[in-house]
């Protein structure tokens, strides 16, 4: 097997891997299985306080057994969350699946990049992370659209089919990296050290920082458009049905701008490249909030793209080997953080003004973040 074949298939069993096909149908699957609005809302909030405090917990072991081994316990993690979808009846049996699901989902997220990055330093290819990475992040936003597709359709013939699916996704990624990945090598690193080591490393200058800050404002504001564009979309001349297709556009530009990345990376800075990015995501946030959101829904999922992608290739960059899943993880649960206190800051907004006010704030948020950024990183080192 050629080595540049080897990376792909195993990119492509870390994105079959994070399969989610009940994803479309998994509250009217809950609610058909007897839980409450309220109940069902019970098990996200407890989803949302253990990926948080998983992702540290997954990021550290990673490190220290390995990224191979943390990859396998994860699929196995959601393995089982599936089957106790599958068979539960009460309310502490699913909230045990939400927190395998929780386990599985930090698991993945800092250990996934961490060996691929781990994998081609091992096989010595004829690439670079950065090519690698811009690739994997295209095929990671197309994939989802076939699962929602696929899982959707499932359901209409059988209502456990999108949750055997997973099952059998899981497994097969399992298998994939017992195959393709290399053995692992313990870091004989305490916890306590790899975890300190991480937190220099995230906050050791400016430019970490301020990349921190950037990836902290855009992942929600890019969310929070995602979850409300509904609402936006109720009061103009486009059907409901519609809605499917913006989010498709969505995922298509954000493997667009991924690419893009890596074609602008070869002649400018990382950060000159987020700069312009979160001035595009500012411009396309104000036109969204005007109504106009049609015509720069793929703009949008591009800068969205551009930011995700220069963001894993920094962290990368600054990150040794020992404590890369760690700050990984680490990014995440901050993100998780973010995301919480941003929500809680609209849901407060929203008692006062309308949604596209909150948009507006949003916007005015990212253009000063644009105008910022070069007074703070004029003497700071990049990366």
């Amino acid at each position: 097997m050629s080595k540049n074949i080897k990376i792909l298939l195993f990119e492509l069993a870390m994105i079959i891997g994070k399969s989610d096909f009940e994803y479309p149908i998994f509250i009217v699957y809950l609610l058909s299985r007897g839980l409450s609005d309220s109940e069902i809302a019970l098990l996200f909030s407890i989803q949302a306080v253990t990926v948080f405090i998983f992702e540290y917990v997954t990021g550290i072991i990673a490190d220290r057994i390995g990224s191979k081994s943390i990859l396998i316990i994860g699929s196995l993690s959601m393995i089982m969350a599936e089957m106790l979808f599958l068979f539960s009846e009460t309310l502490p049996s699913y909230t045990l699946a939400i927190c395998f699901i929780s386990f599985g989902v930090a698991a993945k997220s800092g250990a996934d990049i961490a060996s691929l990055h781990d994998l081609i330093t091992h096989e010595n290819i004829n690439s670079t992370f950065e090519k690698e990475i811009s690739g994997f992040m295209v095929m990671k936003t197309i994939w989802p659209i076939f699962a929602i597709i696929i899982g959707s359709n499932c359901f209409t013939y059988n209502n456990k089919l999108p949750f055997l699916l997973t099952i059998a996704a899981n497994i097969i990624s399992i298998i994939s990296f017992g195959i393709l990945l290399p053995g692992n090598v313990p870091c004989k690193r305490k916890s306590s050290a790899i975890l300190i080591s991480a937190l220099k490393k995230s906050f050791s200058n400016k430019s970490m920082v301020f990349l921190l800050i950037i990836v902290c404002l855009v992942n929600p504001i890019y969310q929070f458009i995602s979850n409300d564009i509904q609402a936006n979309i109720k009061n103009t001349e486009f059907a409901i049905g519609s809605l499917g297709y913006i989010y498709i556009f969505m995922e298509i530009g954000e493997g667009i701008g991924s690419k893009l990345f890596y074609h602008f990376s070869k002649k400018f800075t990382n950060f000159k490249i987020l700069k312009f990015a979160v001035l595009g995501m500012s411009i396309c946030t104000f036109i969204i909030a005007a109504k106009m959101y049609l015509a720069v829904i793929i703009i949008l999922g591009i800068t969205y793209g551009v930011i995700a992608t220069a963001n894993i290739i920094e962290i990368n960059a600054v990150a040794d080997d020992y404590n890369r899943a760690t700050m990984m993880s680490q990014q995440h649960a901050i993100i998780k953080i973010s995301q919480t206190i941003f929500f809680a800051t609209c849901t407060a907004l929203l008692k006062i003004v309308d949604l596209n006010m909150v948009l507006c704030f949003s916007g005015i948020v990212l253009l000063i973040v644009f105008f910022t950024q070069k007074i703070v990183l004029k003497n700071a080192e990049t990366v």
